[in-house]
This record gives C-alpha cells, structure tokens and sequence, in this order.
C-alpha cells in the first residue's frame, strides 16, 4: 500500500488516499474539497487499482471522477464504485460524453472511449459525507512507476453533477469586492467542471455576476445554484453582454460562450454580505491552477 500525503498549497487542502493494487481494500482515507492526488503504485507493472476514500467534503455526493495527472500514455477503460453504504455499488455509470448526466446508453462502468479523466455518476442516491466507498479502475494497458492520479468528488445541481474542485466553501468563501478578485481554481485540473463560493464584499447589493477566464477555455454554462432569497430561481445568462436578459435569454447555457460570461438575476438583489455558489462548466479540461476573475455588478 502507498499512502501520500501531499501539503497544502496556495490554500488547497490536498488529503491522502489509500491506492491499493490488484482491486484490494485498506485502510481508508479523506478526500476534501479542492481534489486529492495520489501516486500509484512504486513499480508499476498493474492495469488495475482500488481507490477507498471517505467523503470529507462536508456536503452529500453524487458521482467520483479519476483523472490520471500526467502524460503517461495509459488510458481509463471503466471505474466502479464496488463498496458503498446503501447497496450504492448497484447504482453508478460511467458519463461517456462527461457533460454531467447519465444519457440512454451509459449505463454500464465502461468508459468510452477510453480517456485520461473518467466519472462515475449514481444513477440513484447519494454517498453521504463521512462515509467511505470502493472505487475500482481498470485501465488500457500496465501502469508506469509512481503514476499520479487525481480523485474529485462531486455533486448534483439543478439535475447537472459539477466537480467539487475548487477550495471555497458555504463557511469560506471568496471575498469578491468593488475592484473584484482573481481566485485560484482546481490546483491539479483535468476536469471540465466545478463550482465556487463567492461573498458579496463591495458594500452594495448587488445583481449581476461576471467570471472571466484568462486561460483558453470556453465558459459553455453558469449557474447560480444557491443563494439568499432564492436568487439560484432567478438567474439567466446574458449571452449577448450587453447589459441586460433580452427575450430568449432565460437559462444558464452561455450561447456561443467565451472567455468571459455574466449572470443577470431577472429578480432580487445579492445583499452585502450574501453569499452564493456558481456552478461553471467549460468546453475543455481546466489546466491546473487556474485563474479565474470575479466581479460583481448592479443594474
């Protein structure tokens, strides 16, 4: 068994994790907010591995997505959840097309086609904080010595699964004030995408929310999904930036997308102070470390 644990770094808590080879089982391990990374076996020479992590993220989850962090040449062929509480080993499948749902036809644990990032999304249920599952990988061909992989868990929104992958939490969120704030996203990256929690810090209530990407990723969508008086009911995405939601504009998918994207609430205000989580996806994988620009506006 090789059981790394990594420190925190520009203020992501990075948990260890038990990687057991041959689909064994050890002791288990915590896996936070943010992404924990892992390295595989010390002599490589396997094409299977077993992940047991306990779900340290404070919240219930929905789905665990592999990511191998490196340029090994091997591939993900399936990811199973093989031990869970509440018979939730019967309920997962791999997301083929990784947009978040379980569509007609990926139903079974098989990823395809094989890739360097893999999900598994629970058909019913959820895996509830502080308990522990067995996740079992298969992959194309022998792993190298000391593979690094990445493990995120993840939960469902508004019927859309986002990686918890980011560091913010209801408990400390990004202070976002008058002259906004660059924010440091997932730090190890190979997911398409994640959420965030951002603190009206301008001193004014405020109804527009912009989020600017300096890397070459595509916002593809952005949600408010929760917020004081229910503003995660009224949010829309101004798709073309000019100021205000014109007829047609009522959802979160950013049409055509970009770099930069700005959420509108149709009604209500964020008041100072307030909180809320955005959930982002995007058109391609994040680098690691990502930066990303918040800025808050009013109407």
């Amino acid at each position: 068994m090789i059981n790394l644990r990594t420190a925190v770094a520009r203020g992501i808590c990075i948990f260890s994790i038990c990687l057991i080879p041959a689909l064994a089982f050890g002791q288990s391990e915590s896996v936070g907010r943010g992404g924990t990374l892992v390295a595989g076996p010390a002599f490589g020479g396997i094409d299977n591995l077993t992940f047991e992590l306990e779900n340290a993220t404070g919240v219930n989850v929905s789905n665990v997505t592999i990511h191998i962090a490196g340029s090994y040449g091997v591939k993900i062929t399936s990811v199973d959840i093989v031990e869970a509480p509440g018979n939730l080993e019967d309920q997962d499948a791999v997301d083929d097309n990784r947009n978040g749902t379980l569509e007609p036809g990926e139903n079974d644990n098989n990823a395809a086609p094989p890739g360097n990032t893999c999900t598994t999304i629970l058909k019913t249920g959820l895996i509830p904080n502080d308990s522990t599952v067995g996740i079992a990988v298969r992959f194309d061909l022998n792993l190298p010595p000391n593979t690094l992989f990445v493990v995120y868990f993840s939960t469902d929104l508004n019927g859309i699964h986002y990686e918890l992958a980011m560091s913010s939490s209801p408990e400390s969120p990004s202070d976002i004030d008058r002259s906004g704030e660059f924010v440091f996203g997932p730090q190890f990256g190979g997911i398409n995408s994640t959420t965030a929690y951002l603190k009206n810090d301008t001193d004014e209530e405020v109804s527009n929310v912009t989020i600017f990407l300096p890397e070459d990723v595509r916002i593809i969508s952005a949600d408010i999904t929760e917020g004081p008086g229910d503003v995660e009911d009224q949010d829309a995405v101004d798709d073309n930036r000019n100021g205000k939601l014109d007829p047609g504009e009522t959802d979160r998918i950013a049409s055509p997308g970009g770099r930069t994207v700005t959420i509108i609430l149709k009604e209500g205000k964020i008041p100072k102070g307030g909180v809320i989580e955005v959930a982002l996806r995007f058109d391609k994988d994040l680098p690691p470390q990502t930066i990303f620009g918040f800025y808050f506006s009013k109407e």
